[in-house]
């Protein structure tokens, strides 16, 4: 069953009104319908069209639009010429060369290069290739479009922000650059095979609003808001980037120097010695001690005892003061007895064999006498061959280590199974 035909009778599509349907459709099932436009003509149209606004008169609409244009157009023209057409560089939609006045003739496969001036179109000829024909239509321009442009820039100097030339050309296809000293658009690939410079950096640029020198140069650029740093090189002022170039040191070494507080000499030297450094060395050198009967420094002290100065100047901040100052530590010395003997932990630890941290940690938790030196490898003990033997003597018997000894044991293996080799060891169920 066909669908209904929708009645549009009486309304209006631009300058068209809807009069009746024709009872034709098309292959979309879209029907036809009868228009008047407002100049009195009567056109078919079909119903999609009306309602996308394809077709929005009979064909008066665009010559309405061309007599405005044109008006508008004659505003600006001074001498039959319009100098905003006149100053721009860029080349039509359709323009396969990339140069502006530049086309192919298909029927010699020359370049040919053209020019208009005030309502008239000027042959310049045609050449092998694009870029001397663009030469000639530069030459040209140069002769005809400069001295016409500067006599109406001089008179009418507000209009120069409006007829300046457009410097980058965003396409869906790409974007064009206007290449200062080739004189022509070119592609962001070009570009950076031309310059050096990546097409990374060349997009970063463009969205930071980068145009002309700025977007191709290789020099760094300081951008808005920022400050050039020169420095003093024998006499001279150079920026970071000249004195990297001078010394061969990198540009970011240099500014990495420099904002820690190296100047002269020292930002492209070698040998360097931290300005700040010397700096609080020279303040902090003011305090002074008394060591052995006469007043020292602690800079000084330091060097004499072969202490840190870092140490002493802690020690001092936290106000200690006298020979707890100068002495090499000042850790209160544990000592423990041992067979009668009073020895500290770093003693004991080499006698047992139990590391000087486990035995500190043990001094720590309350542990003393035997409990502080007790082997813990020695508490397991097992019948082996009718004889009593610890996990640690067994391992040394058997050549198991004692880790894989324990794990057995704690396992819950006894017997032979505890020291059997691996590959003979009973499968539990």
């Amino acid at each position: 069953m066909a669908r209904p035909r929708k009645d549009i009778t009486g309304k209006r599509y631009g300058m068209l009104r809807a009069i009746s349907p024709t009872g034709e459709v098309d292959k979309s099932g879209n029907a036809y319908w009868n228009c008047e436009c407002d100049c009195g003509n009567t056109i078919v149209v079909s119903l999609r069209n009306l309602r996308n606004k394809q077709t929005k008169s009979c064909g008066c609409l665009k010559t309405i639009n061309g007599k405005k244009l044109g008006a508008i157009t004659r505003n600006h023209c001074v001498d039959g010429s319009d100098p905003y057409k006149l100053y721009g560089d860029k080349p039509r939609k359709n323009n396969k060369s990339g140069y502006r006045g530049v086309s192919l003739n298909k029927r010699t496969n020359r370049y040919a290069a053209d020019i208009t001036f005030k309502g008239k179109r000027h042959h310049l000829g045609e050449f092998d290739t694009a870029e001397e024909a663009h030469d000639a239509y530069l030459k040209a321009k140069e002769e005809l479009h400069e001295p016409y442009l500067k006599d109406f820039l001089h008179s009418n100097p507000e209009e120069k922000s409006k007829v300046e030339r457009i410097g980058v050309i965003k396409k869906p296809r790409g974007t064009l650059v206007y290449y200062t000293p080739e004189n022509r658009y070119i592609s962001i690939l070009e570009l950076s095979e031309i310059t050096g410079v990546s097409r990374v950096n060349l997009y970063s640029r463009l969205n930071k609003g980068y145009t002309g020198e700025e977007l191709w140069s290789t020099k760094r650029l300081t951008g808005k808001g920022k400050c050039t740093i020169c420095v003093d090189y024998y006499g001279d002022q150079v920026t970071i980037p000249e004195l990297s170039s001078i010394t061969g040191i990198s540009d970011a070494t240099l500014r990495y120097r420099y904002d820690k507080g190296y100047r002269g000499e020292e930002l492209w030297t070698g040998k360097i010695q931290h300005y700040q450094r010397k700096k609080a060395i020279s303040q902090k050198a003011k305090i002074y001690v008394e060591y052995d009967g006469e007043k020292v420094s602690l800079y000084e002290l330091s060097k004499k005892i072969g202490i840190d100065y870092g140490f002493l100047w802690k020690r001092y901040s936290k106000g200690v003061r006298g020979s707890q100052l100068f002495q090499e530590s000042m850790k209160k010395e544990i000592l423990v007895d041992y067979e009668g003997e009073k020895i500290n932990l770093k003693e004991l630890s080499s006698r047992t064999g139990i590391g000087y941290t486990t035995l500190h940690r043990r001094y720590r938790s309350g542990d003393c006498g035997k409990e502080l030196w007790r082997n813990l490898q020695s508490e397991k003990e097992i019948d082996y061959q009718g004889k009593i033997v610890t996990l640690n003597e067994l391992s040394k018997i058997t050549n198991i280590s004692y880790d894989t000894l324990l794990h057995r044991y704690s396992s819950g293996d006894r017997g032979e199974d505890l020291w059997r080799p691996i590959y003979k060891r009973r499968k539990k169920k």
